[in-house]
């Protein structure tokens, strides 16, 4: 959508596909608050003019459709109320992806956004902050900051689903930075009362901020639980942690039978997603891959592990695609690994 500047925005629809590149028309139901009011429209033209100064397009993104806005001003001058907030944020950062916005552009939207007081969009930043930080730490560094303060902000917000955003934040934050984990680490001691998500928010800071014997303790609660729930949060916690002896001495659980076969894709996504266990856990799959593999004979399960961890891997490791591209079983899953993996280069 673009404004004309004399009274007049011009309206213009093409096909977005993050890989693909034809483009096509379609009839769509495009809704519209035009200076004020509410319109609706079936367009199936490319281009289509209409009269306004101020609009924002697909009202409560009730609309299976993206939304580009030359003047990103024109959205905010409408009031958006969150789902459009919300909206506008993934819609930017699929554009991110597609090269279709720079970096300036995109952090100048998320700065705009760092005062957020709902839940969903903050929500949405945050997911996204995370996942730009795990593909370059460097380069998204400002995803400590935007954290932090929406960290600040919700950690006395009571409602369930601000108490699960919290929750996420601290997850992030904790794994993000040691000194932010010694602050919650103590929380360990008393995890009863809390909710899933805090639980595993805590345990992951208690393993990065007390390094050894906090691995140790992780361990002997594992091998101690009768929970499946419980022995995942201390298999993803141990997997956290930012010495990789201490990583590869939780995969290596994965061989002696300690840990059931059906968790080790868990364990080998959960090592690849975080940066400090990235390349141990990838040195130690490929040793391993033929033996795990044996596991998964006749099932999908090892194209599903590779296209998981392809996308951040290969990033940094060039042989990657070629052992990806070996597994016999799940190669759908390979080909998706390999798509994202050419997108996250783009943000590396």
């Amino acid at each position: 959508m673009k404004r004309e500047g004399d009274g007049k925005i011009r309206i213009s629809q093409e096909r977005f596909s993050l890989v693909e590149t034809k483009d096509r028309l379609y009839k769509v139901p495009v809704t519209a608050l035009v200076d004020g009011k509410e319109n609706s429209f079936l367009m199936t033209e490319k281009e289509k003019v209409i009269e306004g100064t101020k609009a924002k397009l697909n009202l409560d993104r009730a609309g299976f459709y993206r939304v580009f806005y030359d003047d990103v001003d024109s959205f905010f001058e409408t009031d958006p109320n969150p789902k459009e907030r919300w909206g506008l944020i993934n819609d930017y950062f699929a554009f991110l992806m597609k090269g279709m916005i720079g970096q300036d552009e995109y952090l100048s939207l998320v700065r705009r956004m760092e005062n957020e007081e709902n839940h969903l969009p903050a929500g949405e930043v945050a997911s996204q902050m995370f996942l730009l930080y795990t593909i370059n730490p460097e380069r998204w560094g400002i995803a400590k900051q935007v954290l932090t303060k929406y960290a600040e902000r919700w950690k006395t917000r009571e409602s369930e689903v601000d108490r699960q955003l919290y929750a996420s934040l601290v997850d992030s934050l904790s794994y993000m930075d040691e000194s932010f984990a010694s602050t919650i680490a103590p929380m360990f001691e008393k995890m009863d009362s809390m909710i899933p998500e805090m639980k595993d928010a805590v345990a992951l800071a208690y393993s990065v901020a007390g390094g050894e014997k906090a691995h140790e303790r992780l361990m002997s609660l594992y091998k101690e639980s009768n929970f499946d729930e419980e022995k995942l949060r201390y298999l993803r916690a141990m997997l956290a942690s930012h010495k990789p002896c201490l990583v590869a001495n939780a995969l290596n659980m994965a061989l002696s039978g300690e840990v059931k076969k059906q968790d080790i894709p868990f364990m080998v996504i959960w090592g690849s997603m975080f940066n400090e266990s990235r390349d141990v856990t990838w040195e130690w799959f490929k040793a391993h891959m033929e033996r795990i593999s044996r596991y998964y004979q006749g099932t999908p399960r090892m194209g599903v592990i590779m296209g998981n961890v392809l996308p951040l891997v290969g990033l940094t490791h060039e042989d990657a695609v070629k052992v990806a591209e070996n597994v016999k079983e799940g190669k759908a899953f390979v080909e998706v690994g390999k798509q994202k993996l050419q997108l996250y280069k783009k943000l590396f």
